[in-house]
């Protein structure tokens, strides 16, 4: 309930162009297991080696049935870039095919977590995860408060910084495009913010009525994928406004491309590939 599903990490490590796929993967987990540690009351040693033991599974079928499925996906991608001439409807495909695949993993990490989330049932380490939740929502509002030309140059910079390694230095325009992304976007954060807020209040009101394993983990697959409406006011439009200012983004940036920025990048998502099939055997 509380750290990024892995893929959705692990495709920002793809984008950023991270020089070792497998030091970035099992870095993931080390991370994963960190936001577990901290979210949930594991001073038990009982509770603390059941949910190793989850995190354990997770990554194992992770492995198994995830990596070949984000090769072949990055496989796909090398080859739509090296036949030139990408359509926008190629670019909304590439991101409907990593939805799909995120979909997928976060069901597949939710079967493991009702394990582990239920039980943290209980009034004191629900209380415990509230306390967290409201701790790094503190930590969130308190960097919210920063001047906002501030943040927005924060991100861009990193935006940048993260497309270079992947694609070689961008050229004055294709900044631009990541700036003007930056900027359209800086003020989603608070929309996000408050639905993440609502989300863990939902989460936790439904945790104290003590469900069945099978119900929480449809909880959890429905409250991550598919929160309601009501739950959290206009994110679905944000959510929906966002991906479509991202899809235009990589439009931009990949028509944009020079001849050895598209042989950099066919060449890093086949190598890409390569690891994590290495990975996965």
């Amino acid at each position: 309930m509380a750290s990024k599903p892995i893929i959705a990490v692990f495709l920002i490590l793809v984008l950023a162009g991270c020089s070792s796929l497998r030091l970035a993967y099992f870095g993931l987990d080390v991370a994963a297991r960190n936001q577990v540690a901290f979210y949930l009351d594991l001073e038990d040693e009982d509770e603390r080696l059941f949910a190793d033991a989850a995190m354990d599974r997770v990554l194992d079928w992770h492995q198994l049935e995830m990596l070949p499925r984000y090769a072949a996906f990055l496989r796909e991608q090398a080859g739509v870039l090296e036949a030139g001439d990408v359509s926008r409807e190629q670019v909304m495909a590439a991101m409907r095919q990593i939805r799909a695949l995120y979909e997928e993993t976060v069901r597949g990490a939710t079967a493991e977590g009702a394990l582990v989330l239920k039980r943290h049932a209980s009034e004191p380490r629900r209380g415990y995860l509230k306390a967290r939740f409201d701790e790094k929502n503190t930590e969130r509002e308190e960097r919210l408060a920063e001047p906002m030309a501030e943040r927005i140059e924060r991100r861009a910079d990193r935006q940048i910084r993260n497309i270079e390694r992947f694609l070689g230095e961008l050229s004055g325009g294709q900044r631009d495009h990541v700036r003007a992304y930056a900027s359209a976007t800086a003020s989603g954060s608070s929309v996000w913010l408050s639905a993440r807020k609502s989300r863990q209040k939902a989460f936790l009101a439904y945790l104290a009525t003590d469900p069945k394993i099978d119900g929480l983990k449809r909880y959890l697959d429905k409250i991550l994928l598919a929160p309601d409406e009501n739950m959290a006011p206009g994110y679905r439009q944000f959510i929906a406004g966002r991906t479509e200012r991202f899809g235009r983004l990589m439009f931009d940036i990949i028509t944009s491309l020079t001849e050895d920025q598209r042989e950099t990048a066919v060449n890093r998502l086949r190598g890409y590939a390569d690891e994590l099939l290495a990975i996965s055997s």
